[in-house]
């Protein structure tokens, strides 16, 4: 009976363990309306328990909905006050898809545990079809100021959210 006790207690601590520490780090982002042809504001949160001087991850867009690009021809996706010096970079890999990394080059860290970390654009086609669309990110990655959790926990989980047209 004290085996079977023991044995419970150890699954306990180490199922609680698991999930506590799979949940340090979580993205999400806002969803958002528009009309066709108009423009829309994602916001993208983290949510965050350690240090983070880094981000990237992989947009997937539907057909029909496009990054806003800047008079430089680069998407429209900035820095908020939690992310305060640090720059964003995002390139086209193929049709609808987009890496995005952002990190400071003077050594800035993430400020804060939680809220808004990048604020993006996107544009909904002129012939876009009214309903719910899904953007996706993958591939999600964040890279910690102690880099001993870079080895093992800088992988996140995939998030995505939905651009109603109406």
């Amino acid at each position: 009976m004290e085996k079977l006790k023991l044995i419970w207690t150890i699954l306990f601590v180490v199922a609680f363990s698991t999930v506590a520490h799979a949940d340090d780090s979580m993205f999400s982002a806002s969803s958002a309306t528009c009309a066709p042809g108009q423009e829309a504001v994602i916001g993208i949160s983290l949510n965050n328990a350690n240090e983070v001087n880094g981000l990237q991850f992989d947009i997937l867009l539907p057909e029909g909905i496009q990054l806003v690009m800047d008079g430089q021809g680069s998407p429209l996706i900035t820095p908020t006050d939690r992310t305060e010096g640090f720059s964003v970079i995002c390139k086209k890999l193929e049709s609808n898809r987009y890496r995005l990394m952002s990190l400071s080059f003077q050594g800035a860290k993430v400020n804060g545990n939680a809220g808004l970390v990048l604020s993006m654009s996107v544009k909904c086609d002129a012939a876009m079809e009214k309903g719910d669309h899904k953007i996706r990110f993958e591939e999600v990655h964040v890279s910690y100021a102690n880099t001993e959790l870079n080895k093992t926990d800088s992988n996140l989980p995939t998030f995505e959210t939905t651009v109603t047209v109406k």
